[in-house]
């Protein structure tokens, strides 16, 4: 399925804030396989960024203790004049395309008696496992 880097690194955190938790084995182990996909398909994601950060690396804005300042989004902020060329790289490598093909379970893995044997899941928590981890109809998927 065709997926952008934005999506693949939104799910890379919803999938990483569960990788800890105590879940049913075949939950634990999709979150894992998908992280390990994950981490693969953003390698090249990750050299285009450090190349757009550095092609900035003299504009960028240190704080009183010579300590690069951090935009919200986790990248070092650049001086006014150029923010705006800066910004529009990363958002334009944030929005490119890519063949990804997720580990899927089925949504009936779901349905299990935990008896205090598993770390707790809210009803958010589980909605946002099922939609990454269990193959929905294709065009709700088609529209990631």
């Amino acid at each position: 399925m065709k997926i952008q880097n934005i999506f693949l690194i939104n799910y890379d955190n919803i999938l990483s804030q569960f990788s800890e938790k105590k879940l049913p084995q075949k939950i634990s182990f999709a979150i894992t396989k998908n992280l390990l996909l994950i981490a693969k398909e953003l390698e090249p994601y990750q050299k285009s960024l450090s190349n757009i950060i550095k092609s900035y690396d003299e504009y960028i804005e240190k704080d009183d203790k010579g300590e690069q300042i951090t935009l919200p989004i986790g990248v070092p902020k650049v001086d006014d004049k150029h923010i705006n060329d800066y910004l529009k790289e990363i958002d334009e490598l944030l929005q490119i395309e890519i063949d990804f093909d997720f580990y899927y379970i089925d949504d009936n893995v779901f349905d299990y008696d935990d008896n205090g044997k598993y770390d707790p899941m809210s009803a958010k928590d589980i909605i946002m496992l099922r939609d990454i981890l269990c193959k929905g109809d294709d065009n709700e998927k088609a529209e990631r």
